[in-house]
């Protein structure tokens, strides 16, 4: 079939999809049950592609992909305590230190770069002491970014 277009070719294969949704969601069951190594072994000899195919997708993809987290979040929420208590586990200081900030209000009054009250977060410049910054949200952002490129 030929296409005029990539988008023409887009719409007509959604539309065959929602057509035999069904048909094509138990083939690729049947499949993945044949092969079942196969994925894990894809995922591991293209692990820095897919990372990056991921992360190019969810900043692209931001508001979208934070309501459907939060949604899997309310539609399994015993998935969703293993995940909080196994990252709490691993991560005991930072788990500590951010139970301390919220309990024990570390936070200023005012965020210290633009004086704003509004979204107020703070930032965690050594977990172990509890040091860190009362920011506003946009510049918690921005301080990680900046340290991301650093």
């Amino acid at each position: 079939m030929a296409y005029k277009n990539k988008e023409d070719q887009i719409a007509y294969h959604r539309k065959y999809y929602k057509k035999n949704k069904e048909m094509i969601d138990s083939r690729n069951k049947e499949w993945q049950k044949k092969n079942p190594n196969y994925i894990k072994d894809y995922y591991q000899q293209n692990k820095e592609k897919l990372k990056l195919k991921n992360r190019i997708h969810y900043s692209n993809n931001r508001e979208y992909c934070l309501k459907w987290c939060k949604e899997y979040s309310k539609r399994h929420p015993e998935i969703n305590r293993n995940n909080v208590n196994r990252w709490r586990k691993n991560n005991r200081i930072k788990a500590r230190s951010q139970s301390r900030a919220r309990y024990h209000k570390l936070r200023g009054d005012k965020c210290e770069i633009c004086n704003t009250t509004r979204k107020l977060h703070f930032h965690h410049t050594d977990y172990e002491k509890d040091e860190g910054l009362t920011v506003c949200a946009y510049h918690h952002v921005m301080i990680h970014k900046m340290e991301v490129k650093t």
